[in-house]
C-alpha cells in the first residue's frame, strides 16, 4: 500500500470542517464524524487562495521542508535551484527562517512551487510530501518514485524523472515561474488521474488487478524486485527474469570456487610453515640441551682453572719477599 494513503486519509479527516474550503461529499465516512470549526483559523492564507480571495501568482517562489539531511539527490536538487532564484527553507534540513514552520500546509501555501523530494528512489516509495504540496495548492515539484504519474495526474506536477538531468527540470521550473497562462494551467489541473470519474488508483487497486497479480507469480518465471521494505513495493515495478537471477548465480558460484582455490593454496602454504618452524624448533632445542650440557661440563675446569691460578700467584709472591725487603731497606737509607 502506497505511504500516502495515510496521509490522504488524515487530510480528508482535517477537512471536516465548517470553515475549511474543501468539502467532501455528503456519503463520505468522515461526514459521521462531528466537525471542527477552527479549520480557516488555522490556515487563513490557504482559505484565502482556494476562495479565489488572493492571487496565486503574488506568492513566494518556492517552498522547501525536510528533516533528513541525508538526501543527496534532494540536498543537490534544492543547491541547484536555490541559485537561480532563493527557495525558502522551513524545515530541519536548509532552513532560512530561523526557526521550523509549525503548520506545514499554511506554510507551503505561501509559495507558488514546493520541492518534494523523497529521501530515495524507490518505485512505489510516494510518502506524504506530494499531497502536502497538492492539498497547500501549490505546484509539486516531485523526484522518487519513478511509477508516480501512474497515480498522479502528470500534468498537475513538475515530475523531475521525465528530465534527462536537474538543468532540463529547472529550466522548465523557471519557464512555468515566468509564464502564469502555463503556470495557472498546471496548477488548476486535477491531481489525480480519473478514469469515469473516479480516481485511477481505485481500479488500479482492484481485487481483480491484486489477483492477477498473483497469477502472474504462480504462473510465470518472472519475479517482482523485492524492496527491503516491502511497504515501497509496486505493482508498476519492473520484472527480473529467472534466468538473469541464474547469470547471477552462476558467476557467484565461479568466484566462489576461486576463492575456495585460493583458500587451499594458502593453506598448503601454512602448513608447509608449521612443518618448517616445528623443524627449526626441534634444532633449537637440541641446541639448547647441547649447550646446557658443555656448560655443565665446563664449570670444574673454570673452577680448577682459578684456584691454580691463586697457588702460583701466591707462590710467587712468597719468593719474592727477600728481595722486597732489601728494597725497602735500601730506599729507607
Amino acid at each position: 500500500m502506497p505511504l500516502y494513503y495515510d496521509r490522504l486519509h488524515h487530510k480528508a479527516e482535517s477537512v471536516n470542517d465548517t470553515t475549511a474550503p474543501y468539502k467532501i461529499k455528503g456519503n463520505s465516512l468522515y461526514t459521521l464524524k462531528k466537525p471542527s470549526h477552527c479549520f480557516k483559523e488555522n490556515h487563513p492564507n490557504l482559505c484565502a487562495l482556494i476562495n479565489n480571495e488572493s492571487d496565486p501568482l503574488k506568492r513566494g517562489f518556492a517552498s522547501f521542508v525536510a528533516s533528513n539531511a541525508n538526501a543527496p539527490m534532494r540536498n543537490a536538487f534544492y543547491d541547484a535551484l536555490n541559485s537561480i532564484e532563493p527557495v525558502t527553507g522551513g524545515g530541519a534540513v536548509k532552513n532560512t527562517l530561523g526557526y521550523k514552520v509549525g503548520n506545514k500546509s499554511e506554510f507551503l501555501s505561501q509559495y507558488k512551487f514546493n520541492l518534494c523530494f523523497e529521501n530515495s528512489q524507490g518505485y512505489g516509495y510516494v510518502t506524504e510530501k506530494i499531497i502536502d504540496a497538492y492539498f497547500s495548492h501549490t505546484i509539486p515539484i516531485y523526484w522518487g518514485s519513478p511509477s508516480v504519474a501512474k497515480d498522479f495526474n502528470p500534468k498537475s506536477f513538475v515530475n523531475v524523472h521525465d528530465f534527462n538531468n536537474f538543468d532540463e527540470a529547472i529550466d522548465y521550473v523557471r519557464y512555468l515561474h515566468t509564464h502564469p497562462n502555463a503556470y495557472l494551467d498546471m496548477l488548476y489541473e486535477n491531481p489525480l488521474n480519473t478514469l469515469d470519474g473516479k480516481a485511477y488508483f481505485y481500479q488500479n487497486l482492484s481485487f481483480k488487478k491484486i489477483l492477477d497479480f498473483f497469477k502472474t507469480i504462480l504462473e510465470n518465471d518472472t519475479i517482482y524486485h523485492n524492496n527491503p521494505f516491502i511497504f515501497y513495493r509496486d505493482l508498476n515495478e519492473p520484472l527480473v527474469s529467472i534466468d538473469n537471477l541464474r547469470i547471477n548465480y552462476d558467476n557467484l558460484r565461479v568466484n566462489y570456487d576461486d576463492l575456495r582455490v585460493n583458500y587451499d593454496d594458502l593453506r598448503v602454504n601454512y602448513d608447509d610453515l608449521r612443518i618448517n618452524y616445528d623443524d627449526l624448533r626441534i634444532n633449537y632445542d637440541d641446541l639448547r640441551i647441547n649447550y646446557e650440557r658443555l656448560l655443565q661440563n665446563a664449570s670444574p675446569l673454570l673452577e680448577l682453572s682459578q684456584n691454580t691460578s691463586f697457588k702460583i700467584y701466591r707462590k710467587i709472591y712468597q719468593k719474592s719477599l727477600p728481595l722486597l725487603r732489601v728494597i725497602r731497606r735500601w730506599v729507607k737509607k
